[in-house]
């Protein structure tokens, strides 16, 4: 009875934290998308109408990365968004890391998608877009950003069930082991 509750607890505590994301990051309606090309570069005439907001900007990368040491730097993003009178509106910059999961060398092929940043769009016009794009260790087959209006933040309350399940999964199994040693 201990395990499946156990196992219930932690997988239901993993499909809760799962379903919210997915859900979290396809929120919305899709805008536009713009594939990268180079380094970095510039995007204007996107344009944004505050019956928009919020809006959320993704980074779609597909790499290649032969997968040596312990932790891989693939490649480094930023991304910059500026309403139309110049005003600095959204802003994030990150990387990705790969990490070895065996002893020897791997080949790996996929595809990342990042949550850059999520903004309300308070001056209706042209927003324009600044990034770029570095490659580390990875070679970057192709990349784009994503724009997506109405989205919704986080639900907190099912984040937290999720947690919640995570937890006394935890303490069940503590309890198991503590009845087992007396």
């Amino acid at each position: 009875m201990n395990k499946a509750l156990v196992l219930l607890l932690f997988v239901g505590s993993i499909v809760l934290a799962g379903w919210e994301f997915h859900d979290y990051s396809n929120s919305g309606e899709e805008i536009s998308v713009y594939p990268l090309q180079g380094n970095s570069g510039e995007l204007g005439g996107l344009r944004l109408t505050s019956v928009m907001s919020p809006v959320r900007v993704m980074v779609t990368v597909d790499y290649e990365i032969n997968i040596q040491d312990e932790t891989n730097n693939a490649y480094e993003y930023v991304v910059e968004i500026l309403d139309p009178l110049g005003r600095k509106v959204g802003n994030a910059d990150g990387s990705h890391v790969v990490k070895r999961e065996d002893q020897g060398p791997n080949f790996e092929a996929s595809r990342m998608t990042h949550i850059a940043d999520t903004f309300d769009v308070i001056t209706d016009g042209l927003y324009q877009v600044n990034w770029s794009l570095k490659q580390k260790k990875a070679n970057i087959r192709s990349a784009s950003l994503k724009f997506r209006r109405n989205v919704r933040s986080l639900n907190w309350s099912v984040m937290a069930l999720a947690g919640g399940c995570f937890l006394l999964g935890w303490v069940v199994v503590f309890s198991k082991i503590r009845n087992r040693k007396n």
